[in-house]
């Protein structure tokens, strides 16, 4: 079965199954959106629409996911390089199997550098699948990546693998919070208390704070009031391919008072 799987996902890249849309992110505190988020899509012949919960964790476990991260990267950076230019941060998700191979900082900078990419506009979100082994290699890597201006998110924190000591111990800028975590804010003691601690901890450690899946106006005031950095999701814009982009800007900054 997993065989197979691997297969249908190599036939996928083949034939264009696969593609890349972008989620925009802004920040409440300079009133401006900063950056987008890249996600992979899969649209299959038979299937039809298969959602990245079900064929990233198959990807893992089939070995493939090497090559569809990089597949992703890379299409992310030739598609985002004229907003990369104009000061738009691109951020693309990173699994953890991909981000232990000793050779990972060498072929993430060698692939900006050989398209021209901004170094300084480029996020990684490390997405643990399972728990990281932290040692001294996983250190220089992180130290590596920041030497070289490259940013480093932790995604969904607190949701799996991750604790208090990553911030201990690795250079990261933000941690993002799981958009099933936001959607219980408004209306969910324990969230609300459990924000205002993850707010506190990211500020004593000096680390911004991102919300994914923020679709309504009363979730952006609330975010406001508890001090959260950056935000996104439905209230800015579904996931787009790369030609609606700059619709989207020219619909966003036309129309800004709508939103903000």
């Amino acid at each position: 079965m997993v065989s197979l799987v691997k297969l249908s996902m190599e036939e996928g890249l083949r034939t264009n199954q696969f593609y890349v849309v972008y989620q925009p992110q802004f920040s409440l505190r300079s009133n401006r959106l900063i950056g987008f988020e890249a996600l992979l899509r899969w649209s299959h012949p038979v299937l039809g629409q298969i959602p990245p919960s079900d064929f990233i964790p198959l990807a893992e476990r089939n070995g493939f996911i090497d090559t569809l991260g990089y597949w992703v990267m890379d299409t992310a950076i030739r598609e985002f390089m004229s907003l990369a230019q104009r000061g738009y941060k691109l951020s693309v998700n990173v699994s953890v199997l991909q981000f232990q191979r000793e050779d990972f900082v060498d072929r993430v900078v060698y692939l900006l550098r050989e398209r021209g990419f901004p170094l300084e506009f480029f996020v990684l979100e490390l997405t643990e699948s399972e728990p990281i082994q932290r040692g001294a290699s996983f250190l220089a890597m992180m130290r590596s990546l920041k030497s070289h201006g490259i940013t480093v998110y932790i995604d969904d924190f607190g949701m799996g693998y991750s604790s208090l000591d990553y911030l201990n111990f690795i250079p990261v800028s933000a941690l993002k919070l799981d958009r099933s975590f936001v959607s219980r804010v408004l209306w969910d003691a324990s969230s609300r208390y459990l924000l205002s601690d993850i707010v506190a901890l990211a500020r004593r450690h000096k680390l911004q704070v991102i919300a994914e899946g923020v679709e309504t106006r009363e979730q952006v005031d609330f975010l406001r009031t508890r001090d959260c950095d950056i935000i996104q999701g439905y209230i800015l814009s579904k996931p787009i391919v790369i030609a609606e982009v700059p619709l989207f800007l020219r619909a966003f900054y036309s129309n800004y008072n709508k939103w903000f």
